[in-house]
């Protein structure tokens, strides 16, 4: 089990948008996502059963018109980037979108496009079963309170017990609005919610 690196994690849990974020791995992963968002989380081709999904492929979809963004914030360690994602074409099966990295001083790290389908995106939120609790949770980020599904994803680094936490907000189908990952006692990566725009078919952003 390993947690990857700032940038790596960065582009894992956001890629698409859709659930993933980087959690640590359990000692038998699952690789089966792509997009949206995340992956140092257990997720892939597991020997074992996978816990339910937060939403399916076509929830996520009816969710996402053209337009919809994520901004976050995302911690590893004193380095700090904001991740922002915005859907820019959307299809019955697939989806493509824009994906910018900036500094804390607003330099551009990387911007890039990329297209996924929306059962990848449903995949970045592939869990093992046995290592996974799921529970309701209310949480607090810059973009607003909601009411979650709490994922608690645990194992095991260098000894040490490492414990991955993904919040999926019941009201926004697609990518956790956090991301939590502790080794022992300390906390190795955030990722969090600043701004949530609905896109073409909604209403105002969520957030600031």
């Amino acid at each position: 089990m390993h947690v990857r690196s700032w940038m790596t994690a960065a582009l894992l849990a956001l890629a698409a948008c859709g659930g993933h974020a980087p959690a640590a791995q359990s000692p038998q992963p699952t690789e089966a996502q792509a997009p949206g968002a995340g992956a140092p989380a257990p997720a892939g081709e597991a020997a074992g059963a996978l816990a339910q999904a937060p939403f399916t492929a076509e929830q996520i979809r009816d969710a996402t018109p053209v337009g919809r963004t994520y901004r976050f914030a995302l911690r590893q360690g004193e380095q700090e980037v904001q991740v922002t994602v915005r859907f820019t074409k959307v299809a019955p099966d697939q989806a493509s979108m824009e994906r910018t990295i900036v500094d804390a001083s607003g330099k551009v790290l990387e911007q890039a496009t990329e297209d996924t389908s929306w059962q990848q995106i449903v995949g970045h939120a592939a869990y093992p079963a046995d290592a996974t609790e799921i529970t309701d949770a209310t949480v607090e980020v810059p973009a607003g309170t909601f009411d979650a599904m709490l994922y608690t994803v645990s194992g095991e680094q260098d000894g040490k017990p490492v414990v991955s936490r993904m919040y999926f907000a019941k009201s926004l189908p697609g990518a956790p609005v956090k991301t939590e990952i502790t080794v022992g006692d300390q906390v190795v990566f955030s990722m969090v919610l600043i701004e949530h725009v609905a896109g073409q078919e909604a209403g105002p952003p969520v957030g600031q």
